[in-house]
């Protein structure tokens, strides 16, 4: 059995008491260029040429070649009065619709799609301080080979990487080079992160998941938030942050009494004495 762990702040002793993950769409994850490639056109007068595909198209822009005509603003084939308007037009917006593209890809993928971020480390002192509250919140750790991590490709560890990933327009939908980077998109991320050691899982957010709304707890605001109900099973340890009150260490030892927990292990973080490491004390 490997494990997968979960920072969290105090919030986190839901988890244990709904028995639920949350499910991220990739617009609200702190790393604005997540789920963001870079959108090129390598054949852009082929893009454009595909933008006139039906006989609808053709017989619209016949309609305004006549208009064009018959007002003596041109004077020509219909075939010249294409080129023309392929070149002048068509070509000359598509820089600007890749921009927009590139801009808009996170938000057309988190309507659909959210993700479960979870770590290889159960002892990262930089995630403690990030996501665990300044080390006053906790670590749950995770049965990583349960079925519920195992759906569709199941959790995965993510690959960092220097450059982001090129999207080009001109890849055949639904084909082969366009499916390869569909898979790399969801496990790639930026270098700086690689201290996280993360593995992630993908899921769609109207099959499965349930919707809640929370409160922000930056805005006070409302928003709609996807979670994934866990068994109890899943669940193989709880370390608490070397800075954990008293209050929050009562309430986690009160919920793992439950029975379904019996096979949790509790310890808490400490400072090494005198290396920048953690230490788990165990608890009883």
């Amino acid at each position: 059995m490997s494990t997968a762990y979960k920072y969290c702040d105090s919030r986190g002793i839901d988890i244990l008491k709904y028995l639920e993950l949350k499910i991220t769409p990739p617009n609200q994850f702190n790393d604005p260029f997540e789920f963001s490639p870079h959108v090129i056109c390598s054949n852009v007068d082929r893009i454009a040429r595909n933008l006139i595909e039906t006989q609808e198209d053709e017989n619209i822009l016949n309609m305004r070649c006549q208009k064009e005509t018959a007002s003596g603003r041109f004077s020509g084939t219909f075939f010249t009065f294409k080129e023309k308007f392929i070149t002048s037009c068509l070509m000359q917006a598509i820089p600007g619709a890749l921009e927009q593209f590139q801009e808009s890809y996170p938000d057309v993928i988190s309507a659909r799609f959210g993700v479960l971020c979870l770590s290889k480390k159960q002892d990262s002192i930089v995630m403690f301080s990030h996501y665990g509250d300044n080390h006053q919140g906790l670590v749950i750790g995770f049965d990583s080979s349960h079925a519920v991590f195992q759906k569709g490709k199941g959790l995965q560890p993510v690959t960092y990487v220097k450059e982001r990933l090129v999207y080009d327009m001109n890849w055949e939908v639904g084909g082969e080079q366009e499916r390869k980077y569909g898979e790399a998109i969801v496990f790639s991320k930026n270098e700086e992160w690689i201290y996280e050691g993360e593995v992630r899982q993908i899921f769609q957010l109207d099959n499965g998941p349930i919707k809640k709304p929370i409160e922000d707890k930056r805005t006070g605001e409302k928003k709609t938030c996807y979670f994934v109900p866990i068994p109890p099973e899943t669940v193989v340890s709880v370390s608490l942050g070397a800075k954990c009150a008293l209050e929050l260490k009562n309430q986690v030892q009160l919920v793992l009494r439950n029975k379904h927990f019996s096979h949790v292990k509790l310890d808490r973080a400490r400072l090494h004495k005198s290396k920048f490491e953690l230490t788990f004390e165990k608890l009883v």
